[in-house]
């Protein structure tokens, strides 16, 4: 299997992100994403990795934008994975936790995750913000508590907090993209893209069940809020087809490092012209109709 980056663990450090994004650059990109939570020290200890990152992230941001790049972060300060034992929040507040994940029914929790996730985005300075939650088959999920005689689903709370931290934020910051990764596609409700401005839709979906799925959530969703996940899970023999389907399924195109070599030595003219010439067809033919043009849909 190709793995979703060409650099992992040690190699994932400053000098080697500044040569991703040289090939992005050249490849016709427009936006770097630093993916995953590993660049941090730790869940819930959301600064740059000392060992990999250590004049922190701003570096990159700045590389970045003198390349032409928007720049954009990965975290998840609302849990789901990882060791938060050790955290501050965490030791503190051990009460605020329903095994890793904050319970935002709470509103103390709330305001803490919201207070977590403005320092992300004002630290960095970012373009984008990528929330992502993992929290896969666990213990209590779907808990109740009392109010008032009642019994309630805690999750009701959970998630109307969410939904109006998110609207609060994007009032802040008009100009910061925020787009939700949550486990996936786990969060596809109206409610909860109605929220945000990008849907990443999957990490799975290789071909031809990426086409499949897309079919199926543009249904019901606007397609111009998907962010297709071509690319991550191959098969890459085929790279015209892998960007036909980048550029045209979804609006939101996504290139995963996987697809592009690691370094601008080894980015010959032949092997980029592809991708230019469809970051060219979607730049000046696709993009400009999707603000006002009409698509009907047959699926499925």
């Amino acid at each position: 299997d190709q793995l979703a980056t060409v650099y992992r663990g040690d190699e994932c450090n400053e000098t080697n992100v500044k040569k991703l994004l040289d090939v992005c650059a050249a490849a016709g990109v427009e936006l770097f994403i630093l993916d995953g939570p590993t660049w941090a020290e730790g869940y819930g200890n959301w600064v740059p990795k000392k060992k990999w990152f250590p004049n922190g992230l701003e570096p990159l941001r700045e590389y970045a934008h003198k390349k032409g790049l928007l720049f954009g972060l990965y975290a998840e300060p609302e849990g789901g994975r990882g060791d938060w034992s050790q955290t501050q929040a965490f030791r503190q507040h051990p009460e605020w936790f329903e095994g890793k994940i904050l319970n935002l029914a709470i509103p103390e929790a709330a305001d803490y995750m919201e207070s977590e996730w403005l320092k992300i985005i004002d630290n960095y300075k970012l373009d984008l913000y990528r929330h992502d939650i993992n929290m896969g088959i666990r213990a209590g999920e779907g808990t109740v508590s009392y109010r008032q005689g009642f019994i309630e689903c805690d999750y009701w709370r959970h998630y109307d907090a969410l939904y109006e931290m998110t609207k609060r934020i994007g009032r802040k910051y008009p100009e910061l993209i925020l787009q939700q990764a949550s486990g996936g596609c786990t969060r596809s409700d109206l409610a909860a893209v109605g929220a945000w401005d990008e849907h990443y839709t999957s990490d799975r979906a290789g071909y031809p069940w990426v086409c499949q799925m897309l079919s199926g959530l543009s249904v019901y969703l606007p397609p111009e809020i998907l962010v297709s996940p071509h690319g991550m899970n191959g098969p890459f023999s085929d790279t015209t087809t892998m960007l036909r389907g980048v550029y045209t399924l979804g609006n939101t195109p996504m290139i995963f490092n996987a697809m592009l070599p690691k370094s601008i030595e080894t980015f010959p003219e032949q092997q980029c012209q592809p991708f230019l010439h469809y970051a060219r067809l979607y730049k000046s033919f696709i993009r400009p109709l999707l603000a006002d043009c009409k698509v009907y849909h047959h699926a499925p």
